[in-house]
């Protein structure tokens, strides 16, 4: 499983350790809301076949003992009913721990590689402080984050401006499209001292 995730795209290693801890709590989950279902729907067809034999005074034993054999073949094992052991998370978590520091010794995870294919795919649309929200909240280390703020402050301008210009195509003529093109820039995670940068110039980039 962990690596069919790594073969679509690059994962930090807590993103992965968080994904794969979820696919299989959910699994866990839907097993047991499958078997509660089943569980369900076999109880009321029970009922269902024991009201018909109650009021068909013609049935006979053969008829029962049908009746009974069907009921015994729909019973499900105790695995399907999720009798079976609970997942133990801190076994899973070391489980999945070991994994991913494996993948890492032999370079399939790298915080690095991913740090670097983050800053690619966002700065042309998200500014310094969006993209580093985004590396915190994927567990990059401190170190990896600054390097990446450091990449992405070089054509943080240029690109502010251009997802500006793509936005409103003109400059605010009043304080309140100043506040408004201001705040859609901060939401992409702009600085102050950037966006007045891009909000104040002259310059129509003809």
């Amino acid at each position: 499983m962990a690596l069919e995730y790594l073969g679509k795209r690059e994962y930090s290693y807590v993103e992965l350790c968080q994904k794969l801890k979820s696919h299989i709590f959910k699994a866990d989950l839907n097993k047991k809301r499958f078997a509660q279902k089943k569980t369900t729907w076999q109880n009321k067809a029970k009922k269902n076949i024991e009201q018909n034999i109650n009021h068909n005074e013609t049935q006979t034993f053969a008829g029962n003992a049908a009746f009974k054999e069907f009921v015994n073949e729909q019973e499900p094992d105790s695995q399907d009913l999720g009798t079976s052991q609970p997942v133990d998370a801190e076994a899973v978590l070391l489980e999945i721990t070991a994994i991913l520091d494996d993948f890492k010794a032999r370079g399939w995870l790298s915080d690095a590689r991913y740090t670097e294919q983050m800053v690619h795919a966002r700065q042309a649309k998200f500014g310094v402080s969006k993209i580093a929200h985004e590396l915190r909240q994927k567990g990059v280390s401190a170190d990896l984050v600054l390097d990446a703020i450091e990449k992405v402050k070089v054509n943080e301008l240029d690109n502010a401006k251009e997802i500006w210009q793509k936005k409103f195509k003109a400059a605010p003529l009043n304080r309140d499209e100043w506040a408004k093109q201001a705040r859609f820039l901060q939401s992409r995670g702009f600085g102050f001292d950037t966006i007045k940068k891009v909000l104040n110039s002259k310059d129509d980039d003809d």
